[in-house]
């Protein structure tokens, strides 16, 4: 579900503010629902819990240019299959990436504000109606055991945090972005159907500025929402899986790789999935803007080379 228009960036504009609506109080929006797992929550909840996070999933991937250009660089050698392309090749991606975070990147950074503007809005307009809203902590125990999501890892922090500037791989960073990539559509899609089609009209009352939509209105709705959940779930589903299994697949052949490379030292691959989260710094000292890079060829037995080893900043400029 997406709280801003998915036809394309900011064309459409911001969200309905929730000072519009008004007083939540005798609304369906301030109303409750019961749903498995997770008991009784209002669909104002429901609403703010989306566009926060929707938010979150904006500024992950729009929030600093450098590491968008990191992360597209990442994907493009995984999705690709060009494990080390030529510097010539790197500079064209490098061209490409900027443009497209030129073009976008406020727009899109302007959305994931307007989302928590209006998130907080609405909570303050529940507060105001006395409508008891969960906190972030409670909401999270509840959610861990929704129907139909696999017990996964949070993609909460950054391989950078965890491994610092020296250690992070271009490998890292495809790891770390195909399991966001499946944890956003989990978020959606895998939280069970109940909770989608609740989801759904809630998200359909702010966007219709329309706290009390009629009940032939909520039904149709919920008619059309719980036909699009049982024709696309299972795919989703299968997308979920087959990101989650390229990430562990890629995972495990870095991880032999770099215990080849480094020894009997070497020790087990670091959790950088449980570090806390913070937006990526720029990396400096380079026009390239990247610290990162592709080093020697390795082999592993029976599979293709993976060149995603770290050169430092001085050796990559050397030859950028």
């Amino acid at each position: 579900m997406t709280i801003t228009s998915s036809a394309g960036p900011s064309e459409s504009g911001a969200p309905e503010s929730a000072a519009q609506i008004g007083s939540l109080s005798g609304t369906v929006l301030g109303s409750t629902i019961l749903l498995p797992q997770r008991g009784a929550v209002t669909y104002v909840q429901l609403a703010i819990e989306r566009m926060r996070q929707e938010a979150r999933a904006l500024l992950y991937r729009w929030g600093n240019m450098e590491s968008f250009l990191h992360r597209n660089i990442a994907l493009r050698m995984y999705r690709l299959n060009n494990r080390s392309p030529s510097v010539e090749t790197v500079r064209q991606w490098l061209q490409l990436a900027r443009s497209k975070y030129r073009h976008r990147g406020r727009m899109r950074c302007q959305d994931a504000e307007n989302l928590n503007i209006m998130a907080n809005e609405l909570e303050r307009n529940a507060e105001a109606a006395g409508i008891s809203l969960r906190t972030a902590q409670e909401t999270a125990t509840l959610e861990s055991g929704s129907p139909g999501q696999a017990p996964v890892a949070q993609a909460a922090g950054t391989p950078r945090e965890a491994l610092g500037d020296a250690h992070v791989t271009f490998a890292h960073l495809a790891i770390d972005s195909l399991r966001r990539e499946a944890q956003l559509i989990r978020d959606v899609w895998c939280t069970g159907e109940d909770v989608y089609i609740a989801q759904h009209l809630a998200h359909r009352m702010i966007r219709e500025n329309d706290r009390s939509p009629a009940a032939s209105t909520q039904l149709h709705w919920k008619q059309q929402d719980r036909g699009n959940y049982h024709r696309f779930f299972s795919r989703r589903q299968a997308q979920v899986q087959e990101l989650e299994s390229q990430a562990l697949i890629l995972e495990q052949e870095l991880h032999s790789l770099l215990s080849s490379s480094s020894g009997p030292e070497t020790e087990p691959p670091p959790d950088f999935e449980s570090a806390s989260k913070t937006v990526l710094p720029p990396w400096t000292g380079l026009d390239l803007g990247i610290s990162m890079a592709f080093g020697n060829t390795q082999l592993l037995a029976g599979t293709r080379p993976l060149h995603y080893l770290v050169r430092t900043s001085a050796e990559l400029s050397s030859t950028l």
